[in-house]
């Protein structure tokens, strides 16, 4: 009877998880995912002297995502990312100069508004929101505050949506602990392949 009971409730468990990721958005739909993909970091700088050298670079970030209908077109998705950096920054003085590895790995947190059209296997979005990156090594301001845009694309297979997405952040923050002039904004472009 045990072994009846237990074959049970794991098939129900098993068909309740399918029925998550086929299931139209409705008001309440809850989705987990994960994401991976290649960034592009883009420092940018107001008053660049010639004798600052910006290195932007590639890198990459992945990370888990949930995201919570709040309707059959907008919903909201807090995210955890952890992302590697290349990009650096060289400030040339008299004799010598000083190189900086900026945000080479971090942990952010972002909270994302979305909003997406369409009713068919293939729905366009964008989205807007805040995050918050914390540096666990390299250099730059620490907590780093960011806005990111974004545009993509989910499509709905047979047991799981494939949304593929392309994102900007934009640096709020001057990092300002590299030299007491820098007026160095730290902003990336990703391409951000989601899985849910």
């Amino acid at each position: 009877m045990k072994k009846v009971v237990l074959s049970i409730a794991v098939l129900l468990i098993s068909l309740r998880v399918y029925s998550q990721s086929v299931v139209p958005d409705t008001v309440g739909t809850i989705r987990f995912g994960i994401f991976i993909g290649p960034n592009y970091a883009n420092l940018q700088s107001v008053n660049v002297s010639t004798t600052t050298l910006i290195n932007n670079n590639f890198g990459y970030s992945l990370g888990v995502l949930m995201e919570y209908a709040l309707s059959k077109h907008f919903s909201v998705s807090p995210e955890t990312e952890l992302s590697y950096n290349t990009s650096s920054v060289i400030f040339k003085y008299d004799n010598y100069s000083i190189r900086y590895s900026l945000y080479q790995v971090n942990l952010e947190f972002k909270g994302h508004l979305i909003y997406k059209t369409g009713q068919s296997k293939l729905r366009p979005y964008i989205l807007a929101g805040p995050a918050i990156k914390f540096l666990m090594r390299g250099v730059g301001a620490n907590p780093y505050i960011s806005m990111d845009f974004g545009i993509g694309l989910e499509h709905y297979f047979h047991s799981f949506i494939f949304a593929p997405e392309l994102r900007y952040s934009l640096g709020l923050q001057r990092i300002t602990d590299l030299a007491s002039d820098s007026d160095l904004k730290f902003n990336s472009i990703s391409m951000v392949f989601n899985f849910k």
